[in-house]
């Protein structure tokens, strides 16, 4: 049976997208991950259920990065950013570009990352809503 939970260490047991979350946060620039995270909420129909949390995810990633909020362990920025990443990248288990499925496995793999660090996202979401 496999283990489907997410990875966080050790290094060499991260997926390329653990590392790839990794090296946005540790050099603090998304290289337009984050921006093309919230145009696909727009573009594709099964990710507009999650309209409103996908960027509430890249807004608690630019403020981990920028500084602001830090309250937070760094593993859940590195589950939101690497969900994120898989969310863009248009190659993954099921490939973006075919209709009608392409993003059901994204949709998937956002939601368990979510659902994996909601009390996280929530004490962030009651931060924001305070500053």
């Amino acid at each position: 049976m496999t283990d489907n939970r997410i990875i966080i260490n050790p290094k060499d047991n991260r997926n390329k997208y653990e590392n790839q979350a990794y090296e946005i946060i540790d050099s603090g620039k998304d290289n337009n991950v984050l921006s093309k995270a919230l145009e696909l909420v727009e573009k594709i129909p099964v990710i507009k259920d999650l309209a409103r949390d996908i960027p509430v995810m890249v807004n608690m990633v630019k403020d981990y990065i920028g500084g602001y909020y830090k309250r937070v362990p760094k593993k859940t920025i590195v589950a939101l950013s690497a969900s994120l990443i898989y969310l863009v990248a248009p190659c993954d288990i099921i490939p973006d570009y075919v209709p009608g499925v392409g993003y059901l496995d994204d949709a998937a793999v956002v939601s368990y990352v979510l659902n994996s660090v909601k009390d996280d996202v929530d004490e962030y979401k009651e931060w924001k809503s305070a500053a």
